[in-house]
């Protein structure tokens, strides 16, 4: 002005606008957030802008200068995890203003690659048991026992029969265990050879032939049986009335 005043000028303001953000992430990913920072005051200006998750600090741009009507355009990244779950608010202010978004962050998916089928023994004599055990493996590189969630079979019932994860050999000869499971959709399967071999001590069949169908206090119960040895050894065995 002629009296050698200056007219009264808006202070710099730096303006924030959230250009894009992802709605949904997976815990673990990342939350990359675009920005622009306009100074819609009257003046030049210089300011740090934060970038905040729920409130906390995370990442600072400092020293932004910026003159009248000018803007500036970058990103943050922020790394997810599960305490994230199930959302986080990802917001970036200046001196004069801020913008937030809220993403979901959802749980952690992981998928099943592959399991492996294991017997603490794969040779057997007849009547003899081993356990069988499951592991399953993860893409992101975890593993697992599902033992009891897997479905364990024996493709011959005769030489050896699965129980809860027990293998128990049946008759000689060879059986093929097989193991399958499924997690989330995704099923694997393996198998292994269980060789069964004749008992050392034979193979000692029991039949009762005779029992008395009704007697006495204090008369003697005679017991008919017959033990045959169908083994292909010869055998000692105790007998055992119980």
């Amino acid at each position: 002005f002629s009296d050698g005043t200056f007219p009264d000028t808006d202070p710099s303001e730096f303006a924030v606008s959230l250009d894009d953000a992802p709605e949904t992430v997976e815990a673990g990913d990342l939350i990359t957030v675009e920005y622009t920072i306009t100074n819609s005051g009257g003046e030049p200006g210089v300011q740090d802008i934060e970038f905040l998750i729920d409130d906390e600090l995370q990442d600072t741009e400092t020293d932004v200068e910026l003159d009248i009507g000018e803007e500036f355009s970058d990103t943050f990244t922020y790394q997810t995890d599960s305490d994230d779950v199930p959302e986080a608010t990802a917001e970036v202010a200046s001196d004069d203003d801020a913008d937030s978004a809220t993403v979901t962050v959802e749980e952690e998916t992981i998928e099943l690659v592959d399991i492996s089928l294991t017997l603490e023994t794969e040779t057997l004599e007849v009547g003899e048991t081993t356990q069988a055990t499951v592991t399953a493996t993860y893409d992101d590189g975890s593993s697992q026992h599902v033992t009891d969630e897997a479905t364990i079979e024996s493709d011959s019932p005769d030489i050896a029969t699965v129980s809860d994860g027990t293998v128990t050999a049946e008759g000689d000869g060879v059986a093929t265990i097989t193991a399958e499971f499924t997690d989330d959709g995704v099923t694997r399967s393996d198998s292994t050879d269980l060789a069964v071999e004749p008992s050392a001590d034979g193979d000692f069949a029991v039949s009762i032939d005779d029992v008395p169908g009704t007697v006495g206090e204090g008369e003697t119960v005679a017991v008919g049986y017959t033990v045959t040895n169908d083994g292909d050894e010869p055998g000692t065995q105790d007998i055992i009335l119980s």
